[in-house]
């Protein structure tokens, strides 16, 4: 039922946003909605889901083994056996003869049970596709975070793109006002022609680059709408994420490790993975015990089946001891230990690796953060510097080289502060992640 439902919602999305496209709307889009349409829209979530159905009868498959078996049974036979010995009869005078009973027919109509009473394998089996189910859900909590990590990524990068065109497209606002300034100044007699063609091969610079950046912005966009399952047709127009304005608090790793290991979906899966292997060894050695079981039938039963038939019925108690089995158990409970060990390692060397990560990442959110400061700075100072060269051009006190250089300067550092407003967002996204889930940048925005 679930999965009709999102496969209802997801149909229902695409219709709208179908029908959208061929109106041509654009589509605005925050960080939330992007997030929020993860688990409803991305193709790898939905195949991820599909696995936990599979795990489930995976545990109802293992349940039928408990349970009673009932099946039933018609079997019309004839055999032949010379051995079977001689049978005494009555010939059509009533005197006595012998028979030699070489074909027998028989028909069979009866209804079979059987249960296990104390199969303690089969119990231990029926557990361990429990732990199945458990690991099947937390590898899609897993795969949801990934999907999650991958489009705030999809989000801040066409961000970023779109950030560098505007960055472009106020670089050109800027030559079309020098190279205006330049002719006429030109005309007034002035300027030279050198500084005509100096705002010229400016201007003719930032086209091509506007021109390389379009592409950049197509493929940035391109990438997300896939990722989020959208018509590749649509305008994306995406909202803004403000740099916060104190810097990030200090993370106590040690203090912090222990709640993010029981939120990180990759140490759990681990955890569990640890306790199956153990539930498994205990498995291995119930095989040593004994195994009771009750079977019985009961039906009608004659020579063919337009004879007349007579009750049959049948009852059962069996119990069966393994007493040598070639080394089987045995081997299963060293493969067992062996799976137990090799996956303490892994939990060890994840655990480690995780606290790794987390010192990392705060360091590098820390720096992140006084890089847009030290770069924010630096727009502020070349602006300046521009806004000085270019009144001194203006009024006629030197040429525009002066003015050309500082714009190149200021349009690298505003390309320096788009950068490094990314990279401070990705490095937001990375520590919301490592801490167990990447949803909660949310309610840091809000």
């Amino acid at each position: 039922m679930r999965v009709f439902r999102i496969g209802l919602l997801f149909g229902l999305s695409v219709a709208l946003l179908g029908f959208a496209d061929l109106r041509g709307e654009r589509m605005s889009l925050s960080l939330r909605d992007v997030l929020q349409m993860a688990e409803q829209a991305n193709f790898e979530v939905l195949i991820a889901e599909e696995s936990r159905e599979a795990a489930r009868q995976g545990v109802a498959r293992s349940r039928s083994s408990l349970l009673p078996q009932l099946s039933v049974e018609v079997d019309q036979s004839r055999s032949k056996n010379p051995l079977g010995g001689a049978g005494q009869g009555v010939d059509p005078d009533g005197a006595e003869q012998s028979l030699n009973r070489t074909f027998v027919n028989r028909f069979d109509a009866l209804i079979r049970a059987r249960m296990s009473l104390l199969n303690l394998e089969d119990r231990a089996q029926l557990e361990v596709s429990r732990f199945n189910l458990r690991i099947v859900e937390t590898e899609i909590e897993l795969v949801i975070q990934q999907i999650l990590n991958r489009i705030a990524d999809a989000y801040f990068t066409h961000h970023r793109n779109l950030q560098r065109m505007e960055v472009i497209d106020a670089n050109l606002e800027r030559d079309e006002v020098l190279l205006r300034v330049a002719r006429n100044q030109f005309e007034g007699g002035v300027a030279t022609p050198l500084d005509v063609t100096r705002a010229e091969v400016s201007l003719a610079t930032n086209e091509l680059a506007r021109l390389a950046q379009e592409t950049e912005v197509m493929e940035s966009g391109l990438r997300l709408k896939r990722i989020l399952n959208l018509p590749l047709g649509t305008e994306l127009e995406l909202q803004a994420v403000d740099i916060p304005e104190r810097a990030p608090d200090e993370l106590n790793v040690l203090a912090e490790l222990p709640r993010v290991l029981e939120r990180r979906p990759e140490f759990r899966l681990e955890v569990e993975r640890l306790d199956r292997n153990r539930y498994s060894r205990r498995a291995a050695d119930l095989q040593r015990l004994p195994t009771v079981g009750v079977t019985g039938s009961w039906g009608y039963a004659s020579e063919t089946l337009s004879d007349d038939m007579r009750e049959q019925w049948r009852v059962g108690v069996g119990v069966s001891v393994p007493i040598f089995e070639g080394g089987r158990i045995r081997a299963n409970q060293l493969e067992a230990d062996s799976n137990i060990r090799s996956q303490s390692y892994v939990l060890r060397d994840l655990e480690q690796a995780i606290e790794a990560d987390l010192r990392l990442a705060a360091q590098d959110l820390r720096s992140r953060y006084n890089q847009v400061e030290v770069a924010t700075k630096t727009v502020d100072l070349n602006r300046r510097e521009y806004d000085l060269a270019r009144n001194r051009f203006e009024e006629g006190v030197a040429d525009n080289a002066d003015v050309v250089t500082a714009m190149a300067r200021l349009a690298d550092a505003e390309g320096v502060l788009v950068d490094a407003k990314y990279a401070y967002h990705l490095s937001w996204i990375r520590m919301a992640r490592l801490r167990g889930d990447v949803r909660d940048v949310i309610q840091s925005i809000e």
